[in-house]
């Protein structure tokens, strides 16, 4: 009983987990390995999401004058401080560097943020984003573990999945 319970329970995540990826992303679903991201932060320092194979990482894209973003950060914080484990690697679709800078000084990132400072760009078009902000939690392997939760399930998924590591 107690294997068609958590059978039952497999099968009911995956479907909500598709059905919420499909609303922010067509492209990159939970199982697909990430394709790559390389920019450079607000002092010219050029990482690569590649690099942190090996460790998880919460994957968050963002923008200064998103108000859903804004009100993620606390959030995105909170699983920071919780995990330290966890690489956070923030992806700016801002227009301009000023309001990136802006929006990094005001709410203290603490994690890696980069950004080309051109909006909707080639990093953004290989997860097929279509709503900010879009989270993408990775295993070490670079595998997709979960995509584009609210903030109440991210914190659950990741606490969930880091937990059980």
């Amino acid at each position: 009983m107690k294997r068609l319970i958590i059978f039952a329970w497999a099968i009911a995540f995956s479907f909500a987990m598709s059905a919420q990826t499909k609303q922010f992303t067509d492209s990159i679903v939970v199982g697909d390995v990430a394709p790559e991201v390389i920019s450079k932060d607000t002092l010219g320092v050029e990482y690569k999401l590649s690099d942190y194979r090996g460790h998880w990482v919460l994957l968050d894209f963002w923008a200064s004058w998103c108000g859903d973003c804004r009100r993620e950060i606390p959030t995105v914080k909170a699983i920071a401080k919780e995990h330290p484990e966890l690489v956070v690697y923030g992806y700016s679709l801002d227009r301009t560097a000023e309001a990136w800078r802006n929006a990094l000084r005001k709410y203290a990132f603490s994690w890696i943020n980069v950004s080309d400072v051109k909006g909707w760009n080639l990093h953004a078009s290989p997860f097929g984003i279509r709503w900010i902000p879009t989270t993408f939690l990775i295993d070490p392997s670079g595998v997709v573990r979960a995509v584009a939760l609210n903030e109440t399930d991210l914190k659950a998924q990741v606490d969930s999945l880091l937990k059980n590591k």
